[in-house]
């Protein structure tokens, strides 16, 4: 039975020519084998009586039988192992991540037309490095100047740049055209280029007028709040796996839907207290399980651009936040 096996797995690759070749194997089928199988079932690594890394030892299949139905070739057992579920005991590879669905389908491909393996091809295991660097001594780089000297050198360049901007020599941006700035408004508002319509009622308008009642439209549109939540959701570190996440992220979008005044926002987040399915608000203060440190540390950094995290475990070298 394994010979008449075998003598079909010899034909059907003879004859991959004939039936025309949709897959390259040098491009497309060698780097799946080694990237994902060879480490396994190669030359100093061979599970299960496996070999992928020669058409003889592929040919030849495992402990499980050959790898491809040459009868039935949607049957064949290398499709059926790599089409398994995720946690399936079973399903190859097994050391790496499973195959993504173009790897499978080009397989898939493969086989069906004859899993042709070109003569003499032996594959190799992929090492993931850096090319040219892998056998190179590394020399550490000292570091020519202190942290210290070195922002007081940035210190000084910034002073002076400033001192520039802000003298009477300093260059004035020219004002953009009302097309630009209909643009630029819409992108940054409310997340992408006008509309057709959006274009034609903007020239409707007055041109004195034109640029503020934009304004007004977009804040008033639906993308403005969900755009913008986005953002807070960022500064204000919003999990939405932590407790209360979710309901503050809801918070949060319907303050900007609402257009609440972003100091009432604030004194919300932080003042609020209770359970968050009563008060979103809440949310901010459970973000870190309520732990107090790390509370004042992200209030105080979010809403007072002060850093005093480090103040926790040293004193801070530029700043006037120290431990005690």
């Amino acid at each position: 039975m394994k010979s008449s096996t075998l003598r079909y797995s010899l034909l059907l690759l003879a004859s991959a020519q004939l039936a025309g070749a949709d897959v390259d194997f040098r491009t497309q089928i060698q780097p799946i084998f080694e990237n994902a199988c060879i480490r396994c079932h190669g030359a100093e690594k061979v599970k299960g009586d496996l070999r992928l890394d020669t058409k003889a030892g592929f040919l030849k299949g495992g402990k499980s039988g050959p790898l491809i139905n040459a009868k039935e070739w949607e049957k064949s057992e290398l499709l059926r192992r790599i089409k398994l579920p995720r946690d399936h005991e079973d399903i190859m590879p097994q050391e790496t991540e499973p195959l993504s669905g173009p790897h499978r389908n080009w397989l898939t491909d493969w086989v069906r037309t004859g899993a042709n393996w070109p003569t003499g091809v032996v594959l190799k295991t992929r090492k993931k490095e850096i090319p040219g660097l892998a056998d190179k001594e590394l020399i550490p780089e000292k570091a020519p100047a202190s942290i210290q000297e070195t922002a007081a050198i940035a210190d000084k360049i910034l002073t002076q740049e400033n001192a520039v901007a802000k003298g009477p020599a300093a260059p004035v941006a020219p004002v953009i055209d009302d097309l630009s700035f209909l643009r630029r408004a819409t992108v940054d508002l409310i997340g992408r280029i006008p509309a057709e319509e959006e274009i034609k009622q903007y020239q409707r308008d007055s041109a004195s007028e034109r640029r503020e009642k934009l304004i007004d439209r977009l804040i008033a549109h639906p993308r403005f709040a969900e755009r913008w939540t986005v953002f807070y959701a960022d500064m204000l570190r919003i999990r939405s796996q932590s407790e209360g996440g979710p309901q503050l992220l809801a918070y949060v979008n319907r303050c900007l839907s609402e257009s609440k005044p972003y100091d009432q926002m604030v004194r919300e987040l932080i003042g609020t207290n209770g359970r968050p399915e009563s008060a979103p608000a809440a949310g901010f203060a459970l973000g870190d399980a309520a732990n107090p440190m790390a509370l004042a540390g992200a209030t105080s950094q979010i809403f007072l651009g002060v850093r005093i995290q480090c103040a926790e475990c040293h004193d801070h070298p530029f700043d006037d936040w120290k431990q005690k």
